[in-house]
């Protein structure tokens, strides 16, 4: 059992990433829907690993700061995520219409970007004896993915000043 929920996780995620990077350009549907897919590799991602923290927590093999630093930066990109699909179902039309800056398009890929780099990090680190071992990541490495997660918010702010305040007419 417990291989197979990796196997669920990492497969939602890749799913949704292949969607996002090849699809977005054509569909801003499938930009949709490979966000969903990442968001719920995610969401399975963190209850998997809360709860094994949780079980080597009781066996005094883990604390609450590693549970921090290793969930902390996941829901921090599940939040991020969602404020995307929140402005992208609010100016679907917009978008879909054509009617927005170029820049849109570059921060959007930017943003694309940013979260692979994330989620690849926390791939690798999860291949690691430590993670192996007690389901917790190092710090450093937790470090980078809160400072790609700053760096995406500035990202989505800059993406919700254009689609909000430069619109053209297509």
């Amino acid at each position: 059992m417990s291989s197979v929920v990796p196997s669920i996780y990492y497969s939602l995620i890749v799913a949704g990433i292949i969607a996002v990077y090849f699809i977005s350009g054509s569909s801003l549907n499938g930009t949709i829907a490979g966000y969903a897919f990442i968001i719920a590799g995610l969401i399975i991602m963190v209850g998997y690993l809360v709860n094994n923290m949780r079980i080597k927590q009781a066996e005094g093999k883990n604390n609450t700061v590693a549970m921090f630093y290793t969930v902390g930066p996941l829901i921090s990109i599940i939040c991020l995520i969602v404020y995307i699909l929140y402005l992208l179902g609010i100016y679907f039309d917009r978008i879909t219409g054509g009617n927005v800056s170029p820049g849109y398009y570059t921060f959007s890929s930017i943003f694309a970007l940013i979260l692979i780099l994330q989620l690849v990090i926390f791939y690798y680190a999860s291949n690691t004896k430590q993670y192996l071992d007690s389901f917790t990541v190092s710090s450093s490495t937790s470090s980078a993915m809160i400072l790609f997660t700053i760096l995406n918010c500035v990202v989505v702010y800059t993406m919700y000043i254009i689609l909000k305040y430069y619109s053209t007419d297509g």
